[in-house]
């Protein structure tokens, strides 16, 4: 995209900004110099700007105007662009990578919103180093800007800095305190911290601001489980299985906590609804068996406790 002078020099007027203004012109990492004496301006400004490692032409640093053979000027010139473009490189850097590639390689190109589509795409791809990197880039070009501090807590807590993403997802709820996924993102990293009280409020304004945050209820739920407090992770897991009824997760976890409340009936048939769902979750044959030995059934307890062990539960 054009680039005016204070995007290029961060609003202070440079002459060798003019310069680009007024006869001159870019070109993969080479300066043209048409009309002005370049190679005074060079000697007072060039070094310490934006520009002082691109390769002026043509050759010597003299402007076109002070040619006696113009034409031996230009060709000059068309040599050394010839040369420049055969020195491209064809990586993922270079004009043959992607777009978001291209952009991190040429940084006068990105704009935030470019930043955060490349943040995006490498987060896709699991590259999650880049993807903060390009989060960040966005966040430098808009500190205020709530959806990249969100991004970027998503990011470093998969990449376990748990204490820099709960400082990003901080931020990101101080500037958009009405965003549902700010919240869910900030209970998963509490969670990780086994700040489990902080991370169920987290979880629960999620859920006040979106009550269909599935998510949400499911970790939740698991926390209450973890902490022994199965009547509210019933209802935590209910939830779950009232938006999403294919979930086999939430049936194993109720299962759990209804074990826990010795519903061994009920228990049950939360777990074998999570191996109608996925007859190969080990786990869930594991709790089966817990729940068939509290109802004395010994001989199924055993055959379920079987099951699990061929499906690999240690």
């Amino acid at each position: 995209m054009p680039c005016s002078r204070k995007r290029l020099l961060g609003g202070q007027v440079n002459p060798v900004s003019e310069l680009l203004d007024g006869g001159s012109f870019l070109r993969n990492g080479i300066l043209v110099a048409a009309s002005i004496g370049f190679n005074n301006l060079l000697r007072l400004y060039w070094e310490g700007t934006p520009f002082s490692k691109l390769r002026p032409l043509p050759i010597n640093e003299k402007p076109v105007t002070s040619w006696q053979n113009r034409d031996q000027a230009f060709l000059d010139i068309a040599e050394g662009i010839r040369k420049a473009i055969e020195e491209l490189p064809t990586t993922p850097e270079g004009v043959g990578g992607t777009k978001e590639q291209t952009i991190t390689a040429h940084p006068l190109l990105k704009t935030k919103e470019q930043w955060l589509d490349i943040g995006n795409q490498f987060f896709e791809r699991e590259d999650y180093e880049q993807a903060l990197h390009a989060y960040e880039q966005a966040l430098h070009l808009d500190s205020n800007n709530a959806l990249a501090y969100g991004l970027k807590g998503w990011v470093l807590r998969r990449l376990t800095r748990f204490h820099e993403a709960l400082s990003a997802y901080e931020q990101a709820i101080r500037h958009e305190p009405n965003y549902s996924p700010f919240y869910y993102g900030q209970g998963r990293v509490l969670r990780a911290l086994e700040r489990y009280e902080e991370a169920i409020r987290a979880f629960d304004q999620a859920i006040r601001l979106d009550p269909t945050s599935v998510d949400a209820y499911f970790y939740k739920g698991h926390i209450l489980n973890a902490l022994n407090q199965y009547e509210e992770a019933v209802i935590a897991c209910s939830q779950v299985i009232c938006l999403d009824p294919t979930s086999v997760e939430a049936y194993n976890n109720k299962g759990w906590a209804l074990n826990g409340l010795k519903r061994y009936e009920e228990a049950l048939a939360a777990f074998e609804q999570a191996i109608f769902l996925d007859p190969s979750l080990a786990v869930a044959y594991k709790n089966k068996a817990l729940a068939l030995e509290r109802l004395e059934r010994s001989r199924e307890a055993k055959r379920a406790y079987q099951k699990a062990q061929q499906l690999g539960y240690q």
